[in-house]
């Protein structure tokens, strides 16, 4: 009697211990090994009836699905450049859970990488939706506004995140870019000094073509914006892959 207590005993306490760990194949090991200890103090009945309870748990927990580990497996697909991999993993978490912010955030960093700037968009609408606090949901989401020739909507993406997050030198740059394609240079120049001043290095490039705007305005109007479009393009292109 008092053994079939102790199997109870034991069964429970392996039940309890192993909840802990059911969503974590990392920690299987250092669960399996207090359990080695005291399973070989029990009788050969007891070890079968404790190892088929290990068994049967063990492949529930490998069998099962997680989002957590799907998103991991995304983000280091990301990390090496296989965004198209990426995206898959970042699918699977969010079939799993739809409310996965920074799912929906890095698909659509993905995305943008890849040149898909509407599907990119729709990703960042939904990643701002479910946390409108975060600024950098509001930044990426005006580069893909940018892309798709929006600039009003990006520069009112780009102005959101900067209240959001006053020394964001990364938005009041990419604002600077959609005021310059609008044509609004004062208010381009304006930004990408700002952009500088928070350290932002790149900028100096276009700090330097705005004091030769200033300078040579007299001369020559139309001072190239063409000449910058590629640094633009690879500015942006840094930043979504980053």
């Amino acid at each position: 009697m008092k053994k079939n207590i102790n199997l109870v005993s034991n069964v429970f306490l392996f039940l309890s211990e192993a909840k802990k760990w059911i969503n974590r194949k990392e920690g299987v090991v250092l669960f399996l090994r207090p359990f080695r200890q005291r399973l070989l103090k029990q009788t050969i009945t007891q070890r079968l009836i404790l190892t088929a309870f290990c068994i049967s748990i063990l492949a529930t927990a490998f069998g099962q699905e997680s989002p957590k580990l799907y998103y991991e497996q995304g983000l280091q697909k990301a990390r090496e450049g296989k965004f198209e991999e990426a995206i898959k993993f970042f699918d699977k978490t969010i079939d799993l859970k739809a409310d996965h912010y920074m799912a929906w955030h890095d698909r659509g960093c993905s995305k943008l990488t890849l040149r898909l700037f509407k599907e990119a968009l729709a990703d960042f609408d939904q990643a701002i939706k479910l946390d409108p606090r975060y600024e950098e949901g509001w930044f990426l989401r005006g580069l893909a506004k940018y892309q798709l020739n929006d600039y009003d909507g990006a520069m009112a993406d780009y102005t959101h995140a900067t209240t959001l997050d006053h020394n964001y030198a990364n938005a009041y740059f990419e604002r600077g870019v959609a005021n310059e394609a609008l044509g609004k240079m004062d208010s381009a120049c304006t930004d990408y000094k700002r952009a500088l001043q928070l350290g932002l290095k790149t900028a100096q490039v276009k700090v330097n073509m705005c004091n030769n705007n200033v300078k040579s305005t007299k001369k020559s109007p139309g001072v190239s914006r063409d000449a910058n479009s590629y640094y633009d393009q690879g500015h942006q292109k840094e930043l979504a892959g980053n």
